[in-house]
């Protein structure tokens, strides 16, 4: 038999419950069907379950938080330095946001530091014929609207460091 989850994903696992979620669901609907001792037993284990899944939400939560911090405090040099470095070589301003869809849906706004003039958009309608790649994306060599502090931020992903402001306030979380 094949279920679907409250996320929406298929369980075809012969009708067991693979989530926590699912599990849940399976202990309520075998409560209503209880009485007495087997009723408190199912109680338990429902409750055991979301202290434990709740539980391990929290420390997450508590890891991101401290870690994102930690993180922050200790990259505080190298993002004033960038920040500075980004107002010298072009003008405009030092972050670029995008809006960017998050965990169960939800929108965020995204910073990363501007590697691009502020006129890319209109450059890049100009440099079209020079796409050296095909389909939707648009790339070049030696792209002219990326900054030459742009370029040397790229390499090492420099340019993604304000993302993790996002950590601590639970936007974003740290995995791998």
């Amino acid at each position: 038999p094949v279920s679907k989850t409250d996320s929406g994903a298929t369980n075809t696992r012969r009708g067991r419950p693979h989530t926590v979620d699912d599990l849940i669901l399976t202990l309520e609907r075998n409560l209503r069907g209880s009485s007495g001792g087997h009723r408190a037993r199912l109680l338990l284990k429902k409750w055991a379950w979301v202290m434990v899944f709740g539980g391990s939400r929290l420390i997450k939560a508590l890891f991101d938080l401290m870690v994102g911090l930690a993180m922050l405090i200790i990259a505080a040099p190298l993002l004033i330095t960038v920040a500075i470095l980004i107002k010298l070589d072009s003008p405009g301003p030092v972050f670029f946001s995008q809006i960017r869809v998050g965990r169960q849906g939800r929108l965020f706004t995204m910073y990363k530091f501007r590697t691009m003039r502020t006129d890319a958009e209109k450059i890049k309608q100009q440099l079209m014929d020079q796409n050296e790649t095909g389909g939707g994306i648009f790339k070049m060599k030696r792209d002219p609207p990326i900054t030459r502090v742009g370029r040397v931020l790229r390499k090492p992903s420099i340019d993604e460091l304000p993302q993790n402001a996002h950590v601590p306030k639970g936007g974003m979380s740290i995995v791998g």
